[in-house]
C-alpha cells in the first residue's frame, strides 16, 4: 500500500510535467522565476508572546497555496526553511514561525515587563496556547497578506513535526468551528496536513477527540499526508492508527486526484519529525511537493477578500 501511495504521487507528477514545458515546474509557474528573499517577521500574541518567523512570499500572488511549516520540540523555524524554499520556489507563500518557548520566540510582555521563558523550562500549562494563541496571531497575519493580494488563504496548509502536530490539529478544529457569516468567512480554511512522525499526544497536547469525534473536520474533511520511518516504531505505530481510524469514513477514491488520505511508512530509518527531511535519499520534502500540488495547488479555491466589513 505505501509503495502504492508513493508511485501514485509520482504517476501524477508526471502527468504535469508532460504536459508543461521543459521551464515549467510541476506547479505551473516557470522555474526560472526568482523568488522573494527570506524575511523575518515578529507576530504578536493577544498573550504577550512575540512570535519569531521567516515568512518566504510568493510571485503567485493570489493563486498562491499557503503553506504553515511547524518545527518539532526544542527545534525551530529553520529546521524546516530547506523545505520552505524547495516550496516557495514552486509557487507557494510560506510562513516558518517560531513557536512560543522555541527559537526566537522566547520573549513574553507582561503588565508592561519583559521576560524570558524556553521550551526546556515552560509550564505544561503553555502548550495549549500554542494553539488559541500563536496560531490565532499566525492566522491574523496571513489574513492580512491574503486581503494584500499576496496569498490565497483558501488554500492553507499546514506542514507539522511530532509535537506541533498536535498543535496543528486542534487549531485546525477551531479554524471550522468558525460560523460563516453572510457577509464574512471566517474560517474553515485549512484543506491539508502533513504530519511528520505522527504521535496522538505530547505533554499536555491529546487530539485523540479530534481524530474521533464526528463533528471533527478531521475525520473526513481534511486532505492527510502521514509521513514516518519505519523504524521510529512509536511514530510508526501512531501513523497507522491514524490512517486505519480514518480510512473508513475516506471514500474509496479510483483517482489520485480524489483521494484524501495518504501515508507512507516505508522509510528506512529511525530519524523522527523534521529529521526527516534534508535526506535526499529519503525523497520526503518531493513527496510533500506533490501532495501539495495535489491537494492545495491543483484545486479551486478562489480568491477572496476577508477584509472585516
Amino acid at each position: 500500500m505505501p509503495l502504492m501511495i508513493r508511485r501514485s504521487f509520482v504517476a501524477f507528477a508526471l502527468v504535469c510535467l508532460v504536459g508543461a514545458s521543459a521551464a515549467t515546474s510541476v506547479f505551473g509557474q516557470p522555474a526560472e522565476v526568482k523568488v522573494p528573499a527570506p524575511i523575518d517577521v515578529t507576530i504578536d500574541t493577544k498573550d504577550g508572546v512575540k512570535l519569531v518567523a521567516t515568512y518566504l512570499a510568493s510571485v503567485k500572488g493570489k493563486d498562491a497555496p499557503t503553506i504553515v511549516c511547524l518545527h518539532m520540540f526544542k527545534g525551530n523555524r529553520r529546521d524546516m526553511l530547506g523545505l520552505g524554499m524547495r516550496l516557495q520556489k514552486e509557487g507557494c507563500a510560506v510562513l516558518m514561525p517560531d513557536l512560543r518557548g522555541h527559537g526566537d520566540s522566547t520573549t513574553v510582555i507582561l503588565n508592561g515587563v519583559e521576560k524570558k521563558f524556553d521550551a526546556a523550562t515552560m509550564p505544561p500549562a503553555q502548550y495549549p496556547n500554542m494553539v488559541t494563541q500563536d496560531m490565532e496571531a499566525i492566522k491574523k497575519f496571513l489574513i492580512n497578506e491574503n486581503n494584500a493580494g499576496k496569498l490565497n488563504i483558501e488554500r492553507l496548509g499546514i506542514v507539522a513535526a511530532e509535537m506541533s502536530i498536535q498543535v496543528a490539529v486542534k487549531w485546525t478544529v477551531m479554524d471550522w468551528a468558525w460560523p460563516v457569516l453572510p457577509t464574512l468567512k471566517q474560517g474553515q480554511d485549512v484543506k491539508a496536513i502533513v504530519m511528520l512522525s505522527p504521535t496522538m499526544s505530547f505533554k499536555t497536547l491529546n487530539m485523540s477527540q479530534e481524530v474521533q469525534s464526528p463533528q471533527s473536520p478531521i475525520r473526513d474533511k481534511i486532505s492527510l499526508l502521514l509521513i514516518c520511518g519505519a523504524e521510529d516504531r512509536a511514530s510508526l505505530t501512531d501513523a497507522r492508527r491514524i490512517q486505519q481510524m480514518l480510512a473508513r469514513f475516506r471514500p474509496t477514491a479510483e483517482k489520485i486526484e480524489d483521494k484524501t488520505l495518504f501515508i507512507d511508512d516505508t522509510l528506512k530509518t529511525k530519524l523522527v519529525g523534521t529529521k526527516l527531511l534534508g535526506e535526499a535519499s529519503l525523497g520526503v520534502e518531493e513527496l510533500i511537493a506533490q501532495f501539495v500540488e495535489l491537494r492545495l495547488a491543483a484545486p479551486s479555491y478562489p480568491w477572496k477578500d476577508r477584509t472585516t466589513p
